[in-house]
């Protein structure tokens, strides 16, 4: 539902792999048939079957 906004989440993903380091801050996306919303994320680096990832956890702080 989110593929219109996928390049901005994709850039925080990199930014995260890029310095190693968890990355605190809001994302913005446009939820098909409900509007948009903004989303309190912490997005940090791991490993998954043994290859580096960018994980993250978000919630919904706004709908709007």
């Amino acid at each position: 539902p989110w593929s219109g906004d996928a390049e901005a989440l994709r850039a925080d993903d990199k930014q995260v792999m890029e310095t190693g380091k968890p990355m605190f801050t809001h994302e913005y996306v446009a939820k098909s048939a409900r509007g948009n919303a903004t989303l309190n994320v912490c997005k940090f680096p791991g490993e998954l079957e043994g290859k580096k990832r960018a994980f993250g956890i978000s919630f919904v702080i706004d709908e709007t």
